[in-house]
């Protein structure tokens, strides 16, 4: 078990974190490598992962997450139930968000029920599983190489935030050739140079209308709340308040 604590600062939290082994069996299963190796904060946030601990029955009226959105810009959030009778193909989907990729913007994630793994790349191209259970806010920065899966329990039901537009698509590798993965090349580099005990310094944010830009993709500010087993629009308001016009609304993916 690993305590540590990332970005605004929240109150003490615990995850855990630990190196794979090279198994290809059931990706469900906890993957240890052996022996057992687990990984700390300075090591994630050396990595540019980010991790707070919140009240996920209190999601409405959390200040630390009004805190974390405000102070990351993000402005659009939606709602995603994966489980075998909850989302449509999720065999197929399964898999797909189980090969290794990466986005051109942050991942942000808060589980509100169920659990899963966040499977990401350490400097040496060797894979972390962060075991992610209700309460557990994640954020993985643009460009680093991950996967995710859930766990035996086969459910997870999550918020994710964006800034601005959401854009969910993914870019298998290699996808070495996108600005967002040589920035986050640039960080491990500055990272790795770091005196052993120096404090960890989060990734920088990215700056997503300047990232989407570099790979002429287009930005448009706006919030909404979607069910993705009904492709449903719900209005904005009933969070934090931001308008979100319908016409925004389009098929959504993992």
């Amino acid at each position: 078990m690993v305590r540590f604590r990332g970005g605004s600062a929240p109150g003490p939290a615990t995850v855990q974190a630990w190196y794979t082994d090279d198994s290809a069996d059931n990706p469900l299963w906890l993957h240890h490598a052996e022996p057992v190796r687990p990984v700390g904060l300075e090591q994630l946030c050396g990595l540019g992962v980010l991790y707070w601990k919140l009240d996920a029955n209190e999601y409405e009226n959390d200040p630390e997450l009004e805190k974390i959105r405000k102070e990351r810009n993000y402005s659009w959030m939606d709602i995603i139930t994966i489980g075998r009778d909850k989302l449509p193909n999720y065999e197929a989907k399964i898999k797909m968000i189980y090969k290794e990729h990466l986005h051109l913007d942050d991942k942000i994630r808060f589980i509100w029920d169920g659990s899963g793994y966040s499977d990401v790349r350490d400097k040496e191209d060797r894979w972390i599983r962060i075991f992610m259970e209700k309460g557990d806010v994640i954020i993985l920065p643009a460009g680093i190489y991950h996967r995710f899966t859930l766990d035996k329990n086969k459910y997870e039901k999550a918020m994710r935030l964006f800034v601005g537009d959401p854009v969910w698509t993914a870019y298998n590798q290699p996808a070495d050739n996108f600005e967002a993965r040589r920035q986050n090349l640039e960080f491990l580099a500055q990272t790795a140079q770091r005196s052993p005990g120096a404090s960890c310094t989060p990734a920088p944010l990215v700056k997503v209308p300047d990232v989407m830009a570099a790979e002429n993709l287009s930005f448009s500010p706006c919030f909404c709340v979607i069910d993705l087993r009904l492709d449903t629009l719900l209005p904005g308001n009933l969070l934090w308040g931001l308008p979100c016009a319908p016409a925004l609304a389009h098929p959504v993916s993992l």
